[in-house]
């Protein structure tokens, strides 16, 4: 990428200008993210424009960081527009700094229409405020959007309204529909790997994402290495394994970063050993990281995601959840449980707005695979038995749990998405 970064464009004005329908407009024809800066106020501003209360600078602050923060990511990626209330210099600085490519757009509009939806506003953020869980501290960003479609309701959207919850006459997919702008992604077992690839995919798509380990300095590493490409990161270094840890860190994150929108339980372990020799201890060992930690993770952010009614779980399963090799017995048993635990928590928590899928990769390059991948008898098998003839690069996974974890998969529920090069399809 070339300095000094991808463009980014500001459209801005006062409720009712039309920025958004503009925005989304622009976004399309240009094919960049939309953002809509204007739902990353966090809930302490929602309630004071609730009650009526003017916001001070003070309050803007942590409004304008998210919006610096996703400008940030967006200039170092693809770009992207965002539609945003009527900033004043100062504030245009600010975020001038974080996207040296910026472009700003002011609309006007007229009198009475304004009024006439400022009017409206008043009483939406009221109503926003009254919906907007005790739980959720952490930014508004994606999490009240469904409370804004009754914003856009009179505007006669075409398909630029700026909400995820698409108003009549919307088109099917557009800028927004793989955006997670807003959101919040826990992603277990991310220090490296697969795991700190789908974290990087979801940071990619505007979420924040808390990676996950228990090699402190391994994390630290990986948290780094995401912060230093201007992504919104954070790390908990904490054993999933362990049910009290598991609530104090889950806890600790709603309290300190917001509502956990995305739960992604990627953290698994392998004992190989024939079934008649395999050690008990391991097949125990497997079965507690690789079945028990997705159940007491997920329960755990679960009984949150009901209170609030929403969220996307999404089980880093295996092909091995269908197909077996010889000597993976406790591995091949505990992501054939996991398979089955997806599909029970999609029964149980789909009725509370919260989609629950899996993943099942097949022969992955990573650091743990190299030995094999370099082993040119197994690596000839591989080859051979997939259909495409190569191993799987961590690329491949990115745009699938962006899918699974977006808008796009929102009546996607208990399904296992095998992503395998098509090995399991042979013989």
């Amino acid at each position: 990428m070339s300095e000094p970064g991808a463009l980014c464009i500001v459209i801005m004005g006062v409720s009712g200008c039309g920025k958004s329908t503009l925005a989304c407009a622009v976004a399309a024809r240009l094919a960049l993210p939309l953002i809509e800066g204007d739902e990353l106020h966090p809930p302490h501003n929602v309630a004071l424009m609730a009650a009526g209360t003017p916001l001070t600078d003070a309050d803007r602050s942590g409004w304008l960081q998210a919006i610096a923060q996703a400008l940030a990511g967006a200039a170092q990626g693809p770009g992207a527009v965002v539609a945003c209330s009527a900033l004043k210099r100062s504030y245009r600085d600010r975020l001038r700094a974080a996207a040296p490519q910026l472009r700003l757009v002011h609309l006007a509009g007229e009198p009475a229409l304004l009024a006439e939806r400022l009017r409206a506003r008043s009483g939406l953020h009221a109503g926003l405020a009254a919906a907007q869980p005790a739980a959720d501290t952490g930014a508004a960003g994606g999490r009240r959007i469904r409370h804004h479609a009754a914003d856009h309701a009179d505007t006669g959207c075409a398909g630029g309204c700026g909400v995820r919850e698409r108003c009549a006459g919307s088109p099917v997919i557009d800028a927004r529909t793989f955006r997670l702008d807003g959101r919040l992604a826990l992603v277990t077992g991310s220090s490296t790997g697969i795991g700190l690839a789908l974290a990087h995919a979801l940071a990619l798509s505007g979420a924040t994402v808390v990676l996950n380990g228990r090699n402190a300095a391994r994390l630290e590493q990986a948290r780094a290495s995401l912060a230093g490409a201007a992504l919104p990161v954070h790390a908990r270094a904490f054993d999933v394994d362990a049910a009290p840890a598991v609530q104090a860190a889950v806890a600790d994150i709603e309290d300190t970063l917001g509502a956990i929108d995305i739960l992604v339980n990627n953290a698994g372990i392998a004992r190989r050993g024939a079934f008649h020799e395999l050690a008990a201890q391991d097949w125990r060992a497997v079965m507690q990281t690789n079945v028990d930690s997705a159940f007491t993770v997920s329960q755990a952010v679960a009984q949150r995601m009901v209170a609030r009614r929403r969220g996307r779980i999404v089980n880093i399963c295996s092909v091995m959840s269908e197909v077996g090799r010889p000597g993976t017995a406790a591995y091949m048993a505990s992501k054939g449980a996991l398979k089955m635990l997806t599909k029970d928590m999609a029964i149980d928590l789909g009725p509370h707005g919260i989609t629950v899928n899996g993943i099942a990769p097949g022969y992955f390059k990573t650091e743990l695979t190299a030995p094999l991948v370099g082993d040119e008898k197994f690596n000839a098998w591989i080859t051979g038995h997939t259909p495409v003839g190569r191993w799987g690069e961590l690329r491949d996974l990115a745009p699938v749990i962006v899918f699974l974890a977006s808008d796009a998969a929102a009546y996607v529920n208990g399904h296992i998405l095998v992503v395998d090069g098509g090995m399991t399809a042979t013989l």
